[in-house]
């Protein structure tokens, strides 16, 4: 090279700026974290510079960033350090605007915890996201590093089963039956159960076996496990579920939870 290249590259090099934080979130209120995030991220999309962060926080987790998310673990002493990125699109070209909302709507702080977690147990609703820790407390096999994430309805599960795909996180899809009935008056209500039952195919088709695994409620959470509907008509399916557990004995607990709670805590 020239004098006039070397001196060149030089100066280039040097215009090059990398920010690298540890525990980003020390001594931070999580509306602190929010705007550091921000900051950090204005800060990374100059072409000079490049922010690498380290963080225990789900506050730092934001979907509409998800690409700029790596997962770093070590599974064992023999296996080591691993990383994982998702650099793919992972969201379905026909309804890419709805799962993109859908997907940043609803990977929040609370639930965020999921990429801290050893595994991860899907929930269509709030009754399994209240009952299954506070029944496995009862029992004594609750494990903290088990989270249980609400996915808010059963026709989100796929989207969040597609991203426990894509981080390659170990992951149990809980969801119901749904069976039809023998009979309808109503055809709407008709089609919205063969709709709903049918959409048990599309949740089983959306597993990775290398990841996931299912298990069907049948013929839905408050049936398999002998909770009230008029209850649950009146005070909230969670909160009934709740008051339906509190009311029993840790001898009265049905087996088929406690298995179910064993496979998940194991």
């Amino acid at each position: 090279k020239t004098n006039t290249e070397s001196e060149i590259t030089a100066r280039a090099s040097s215009e090059s700026r990398i920010y690298a934080v540890e525990e980003a979130e020390l001594y931070l209120h999580p509306q602190k974290q929010r705007e550091f995030y921000s900051n950090l991220k204005s800060i990374s999309e100059d072409n000079n510079s490049q922010v690498i962060l380290t963080t225990h926080s789900s506050h730092f987790v934001r979907m509409n960033d998800y690409k700029n998310l790596a997962l770093v673990r070590k599974p064992s002493k023999e296996v080591g350090t691993t990383k994982n990125q998702c650099c793919a699109d992972i969201f379905n070209p026909e309804s890419e605007e709805k799962q993109h909302y859908k997907l940043i709507h609803y990977i929040n702080p609370d639930n965020g915890d999921m990429f801290f977690a050893r595994k991860v147990i899907l929930v269509e609703g709030e009754s399994e996201k209240v009952v299954l820790p506070y029944v496995a407390e009862r029992l004594g096999i609750f494990k903290p590093d088990v989270s249980v994430i609400d996915c808010g309805s059963k026709f989100n599960l796929p989207l969040y089963i597609n991203l426990m795909n894509h981080f390659e996180i170990p992951y149990l899809v809980i969801y119901d039956e749904d069976p039809m009935k023998d009979h309808y008056d109503d055809h709407e209500k008709e089609e919205h159960d063969r709709r709903t039952y049918n959409f048990n195919k599309e949740i089983e088709s959306a597993i990775d076996k290398r990841y996931g695994n299912s298990n069907m409620l049948s013929p839905d959470f408050e049936g398999e496990f002998s909770i009230s509907r008029n209850q649950a008509d009146k005070l909230g399916k969670g909160l009934a579920a709740l008051k339906h557990f509190q009311g029993i004995s840790d001898n009265n607990i049905p087996k088929n939870l406690v298995d179910l709670l064993t496979r998940i805590y194991s």
